[in-house]
Protein backbone atom coordinates (compact mmCIF):
# COMPACT_ATOMS: atom_id res chain seq x y z
CA UNK A 1 0.00 0.00 0.00
CA UNK A 2 0.99 3.28 -1.05
CA UNK A 3 1.40 6.50 1.38
CA UNK A 4 -0.91 9.06 -0.49
CA UNK A 5 -2.14 13.06 0.55
CA UNK A 6 -5.22 14.56 -0.53
CA UNK A 7 -5.18 18.74 -0.61
CA UNK A 8 -7.38 20.79 0.07
CA UNK A 9 -6.81 24.58 -1.81
CA UNK A 10 -8.82 27.06 -0.40
CA UNK A 11 -9.87 29.83 -3.22
CA UNK A 12 -11.49 32.68 -1.32
CA UNK A 13 -13.15 34.57 -4.19
CA UNK A 14 -16.94 35.11 -4.50
CA UNK A 15 -19.47 37.59 -6.89
CA UNK A 16 -21.15 37.72 -3.60
CA UNK A 17 -20.68 37.17 0.00
CA UNK A 18 -23.68 34.14 1.31
CA UNK A 19 -25.14 35.04 4.89
CA UNK A 20 -24.60 32.14 5.69
CA UNK A 21 -21.06 31.66 4.71
CA UNK A 22 -17.85 30.80 7.69
CA UNK A 23 -15.43 30.83 5.14
CA UNK A 24 -12.63 33.10 5.15
CA UNK A 25 -13.36 34.85 2.10
CA UNK A 26 -14.15 38.02 -0.03
CA UNK A 27 -16.36 39.60 -2.74
CA UNK A 28 -13.91 40.37 -5.19
CA UNK A 29 -15.08 42.09 -9.01
CA UNK A 30 -14.51 40.42 -12.18
CA UNK A 31 -12.37 43.34 -13.61
CA UNK A 32 -9.10 43.65 -13.47
CA UNK A 33 -8.40 44.47 -10.04
CA UNK A 34 -10.11 41.15 -9.09
CA UNK A 35 -8.33 39.16 -11.62
CA UNK A 36 -4.80 40.45 -10.67
CA UNK A 37 -5.77 39.63 -7.00
CA UNK A 38 -6.46 36.48 -7.84
CA UNK A 39 -3.53 35.49 -10.11
CA UNK A 40 -1.71 36.83 -7.19
CA UNK A 41 -3.30 34.32 -5.12
CA UNK A 42 -2.65 31.67 -7.38
CA UNK A 43 0.83 32.33 -7.72
CA UNK A 44 1.34 32.40 -4.11
CA UNK A 45 -0.54 28.94 -3.66
CA UNK A 46 1.72 27.33 -6.36
CA UNK A 47 5.08 29.14 -4.17
CA UNK A 48 3.38 26.95 -1.40
CA UNK A 49 3.12 23.95 -2.89
CA UNK A 50 6.53 23.82 -4.33
CA UNK A 51 7.92 24.40 -0.95
CA UNK A 52 5.66 22.34 0.95
CA UNK A 53 8.38 19.29 1.13
CA UNK A 54 11.00 21.05 2.79
CA UNK A 55 8.80 22.85 5.27
CA UNK A 56 7.57 19.41 6.04
CA UNK A 57 11.57 18.53 6.30
CA UNK A 58 11.98 21.39 8.57
CA UNK A 59 9.43 20.49 11.42
CA UNK A 60 10.90 16.66 11.25
CA UNK A 61 7.63 15.56 9.06
CA UNK A 62 7.70 13.27 5.67
CA UNK A 63 5.41 14.09 3.24
CA UNK A 64 3.68 11.27 1.43
CA UNK A 65 4.97 11.73 -2.57
CA UNK A 66 1.66 10.67 -4.45
CA UNK A 67 -1.30 12.84 -4.40
CA UNK A 68 -4.13 11.03 -4.89
CA UNK A 69 -6.92 13.69 -4.14
CA UNK A 70 -7.30 17.47 -4.79
CA UNK A 71 -9.88 19.46 -2.78
CA UNK A 72 -11.18 23.17 -4.15
CA UNK A 73 -13.56 25.42 -1.65
CA UNK A 74 -13.53 28.38 0.72
CA UNK A 75 -15.15 30.49 -1.78
CA UNK A 76 -15.93 30.13 -5.61
CA UNK A 77 -13.68 27.84 -7.03
CA UNK A 78 -15.13 28.15 -10.52
CA UNK A 79 -14.04 31.94 -10.94
CA UNK A 80 -10.56 30.86 -11.42
CA UNK A 81 -9.89 30.73 -15.35
CA UNK A 82 -8.77 27.96 -16.91
CA UNK A 83 -5.32 28.60 -16.79
CA UNK A 84 -5.34 29.70 -13.23
CA UNK A 85 -6.44 26.05 -12.43
CA UNK A 86 -3.90 24.90 -14.89
CA UNK A 87 -1.05 26.45 -12.75
CA UNK A 88 -2.57 24.88 -9.52
CA UNK A 89 -2.23 21.63 -11.09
Amino acid sequence: MTDSVGIYISVPFCKAKCSYCNFASGVFGAGSAGAARMDRYVERVCLEVRGARAAAERMGAVLPRVVDTIFFGGGTPSLLSAGQMRRLF
